[in-house]
């Protein structure tokens, strides 16, 4: 060991007659470590410069310690937060001031403080606003900015005029008064300001829409619960039969053994029960029809059967899927279609489903086929294709099926659910022919912003669209009437428009006709309405009319020049009628209309 010339004790050691040098542990009075030490020579020592001495709010621009440092170190101001920052640490001798960014708090909250300096030494808290009891609503609420809770309420609407009822619920959370007064639609009435349901008029009495009490009818007269006029006993003797009527007083009901009977069939075997948003298709030529899906105590179905009803008492049959095991899946709010064809075997015949919403309420683009399901103890050979798929996922649409003079058939839809709030007025053709699986939709006609729009690359007979035509709608009828005419009826649109309207399309002419009622009374506009065409005829049955579901009963003759006039068909009493509902499955069957 040995003295070097600062005095500083050092080691030699020998390793391939190179000296190896350890580097100094310390340094005299007023010099430091210059930091270098290479392994082959000792680090020097310099003389140190003084600490400073920093004020408050500075910090060193470099590390000094102790003796100090070997470079100048000096004083910097430590830096500020801005505001919407807090001080996360505090700045120190050695390090600057670290600044995080304050939380913003969300509507329906308010901040606990501010952060509005920078100055602040911790980040502020979000708390909840009060909220509104049901009933009433929010006219003011916690912006997620303010210092304080400032929600405030106020009662939603509790009365509308005699003639009306109230319609919405307040929760507590909603922006705005959502409770409505919706007017009581004709044969109903409501006297009180607070009514939540419109009550049907009793039989003999009669009510416009908006009444708060229901008139009785005239001597001679006579109406059935829920009528909107009264009708005179005479109008219902029958020419050449023995009326079916009691003696008419003003509040007694007469009938006639011409006017329509339901008949309640109760049918055999194992049926789907009670259903709703199911889809129902019939086959005149074997008097069979089918109803697949639908919602059965509220759980979405995909089991398939059939009404038998060549035999003096109908049979219901559960149909399994066939050896493949393919078949749709569980669905509602779909459509469906029997195409009876000409050519045996042809791959357009037999049932079709297309669209709804599956599980998750989904709607789906789907469309399945199976051939006719003839004779007991068979099964459904479901196929799917996704050339056949629609153009759009669809639910609440309506189909049905057109035979053509090739043997073959098409498959027509209409309107549909597109959204939560939209619809569509497209209406679309599929043409099956023995080259099925080149089959695609073709959109026939379109509503584009107040006007129809033609796909001109169709054929000519259906490139002739223009001028008037139905607006988007979704929960209407659609039937084919004479084999010529596609009819639709009713439905609601985007934001809740009710239609009551009947259009009809015409094959042949490729254009919409709109059917203008000249009768004094019409079918109230309503949607998830059930509909029939019978020969020459549109039937449409019940439906959901604003607050209220119908069992009504209309017809209207759509081919004659005598068309264009509603009538009501009460039914002759001997068999009672269906009661209120909405979502039915109807199909035209032996000359008359079977509802499931």
């Amino acid at each position: 060991a040995a003295l070097n010339a600062a005095g500083v004790a050092i080691m030699h050691a020998t390793h391939r007659d190179a000296p190896m040098l350890c580097c100094p542990s310390s340094c005299p009075a007023g010099q430091v470590p210059t930091g270098r030490c290479e392994g082959n020579h000792a680090a020097d020592c310099t003389d140190a410069f003084p600490c400073p001495t920093c004020s408050d709010n500075q910090r060193y621009s470099g590390f000094c310690e102790g003796a100090g440092s070997a470079s100048q170190v000096t004083c910097l101001d430590c830096a500020s937060c801005s505001p919407g920052q807090y001080v996360a640490r505090p700045c120190d001798f050695s390090n600057d001031t670290m600044c995080e960014a304050c939380q913003s708090c969300p509507q329906f909250t308010y901040p606990n403080g501010s952060c509005t300096t920078g100055a602040e030494t911790s980040d502020i808290e979000c708390i909840a606003c009060s909220s509104c009891p049901a009933g009433q609503y929010l006219t003011s609420f916690c912006s997620g900015t303010g210092s304080n809770d400032t929600t405030r309420c106020a009662p939603c609407r509790a009365s509308c005029p005699a003639g009306s009822v109230l319609s919405g619920e307040c929760t507590g959370s909603d922006l705005r008064d959502i409770v409505t007064c919706e007017v009581c639609p004709t044969g109903t009435y409501s006297p009180s300001t607070s009514a939540r349901e419109c009550v049907p008029c009793p039989p003999g009495f009669f009510s416009g829409q908006s009444a708060t009490e229901c008139l009785p009818c005239s001597s001679g007269e006579y109406s059935e619960e829920g009528s909107l006029q009264c009708l005179s006993c005479s109008d219902w003797e029958c020419s050449g039969a023995t009326p079916y009527r009691s003696l008419c007083t003003g509040n007694s009901s007469g009938y006639c053994s011409g006017s329509p009977a339901w008949t309640d069939m109760n049918p055999s075997g194992s049926g789907p029960g009670p259903i709703r948003a199911h889809a129902v298709a019939s086959d005149p030529s074997t008097n069979m029809m089918y109803a697949f899906g639908g919602f059965k105590g509220g759980v979405r179905s995909g089991l398939l059967y059939r009404l038998t009803m060549d035999t003096s008492v109908l049979n219901w049959q559960l149909i399994a899927a066939g050896p493949s095991g393919a078949e749709p899946a569980a669905r509602a709010y779909h459509a469906a279609a029997f195409l009876r064809t000409a050519i045996a075997g042809s791959p357009a015949a037999g049932l079709w489903l297309s669209g709804g919403a599956k599980v998750g309420n989904k709607a789906t683009q789907e469309v399945w086929r199976t051939p006719p399901v003839v004779g007991t103890g068979v099964s459904a050979n479901w196929t799917i294709s996704a050339s056949h798929a629609l153009p759009k996922a669809l639910e609440r649409h309506a189909m049905v099926a057109v035979p053509t003079a090739d043997g073959h058939g098409e498959l027509w839809v209409y309107g549909g659910k597109t959204g939560v709030q939209e619809a569509t007025g497209d209406l679309m053709v599929l043409r099956v022919g023995a080259s099925a699986s080149s089959a695609r939709w073709e959109v026939v006609d379109r509503f584009v912003n107040g006007t129809n729009v033609t796909n001109a690359t169709v054929s000519v007979r259906r490139a002739l669209a223009g001028g008037p035509q139905p607006k988007p709608r979704w929960g209407h009828g659609m039937s084919v009437v004479g084999g010529t005419h596609l009819c639709l009826f009713g439905g609601q649109g985007p934001w809740s428009e009710l239609f009551n309207d009947l259009w009809c399309w015409i094959m042949a002419e490729g254009k919409w006709t709109e059917i203008e009622s000249v009768s004094l009374v019409e079918p109230v506009a309503r949607h998830s309405v059930g509909m029939v065409g019978v020969a020459s005829e549109v039937w449409v049955f019940g439906g959901r009319a604003g607050a209220l579901r119908t069992n009504d009963l209309w017809k209207i003759e759509v081919l004659s020049e005598g068309g264009g006039v509603w009538l009501e068909m009460l039914s002759d009493g001997r068999e009672g009628s269906p009661q209120e509902r909405e979502l039915v499955g109807m199909a035209e069957i032996k000359g008359g209309m079977i509802m499931v």
